[in-house]
């Protein structure tokens, strides 16, 4: 059983990790993307951008199962 495993962000680091609340899902926030990650697969599942590189989003968490706080 794999209990760390090191994932890299391309040029980048991760301003912040949000665990989901019932699920095995994790949200990466890094630069201006969301990676979303169910952490039983080696990969994220989901990859979205803002519109604009500058638009840096530094902090995520849960406000309900459903939804996110960015």
């Amino acid at each position: 059983r794999v209990l760390f495993r090191s994932w890299h962000v391309k040029g980048t680091s991760v301003a912040s990790i949000a665990f989901h609340p019932r699920d095995h899902l994790l949200v990466i926030a890094a630069s201006n993307e969301l990676h979303f990650w169910d952490w039983s697969q080696p990969q994220p599942f989901r990859c979205v951008k803002t519109n604009n590189i500058s638009s840096k989003i530094r902090y995520i968490s849960y406000s309900s199962p459903k939804k996110i706080k960015i």
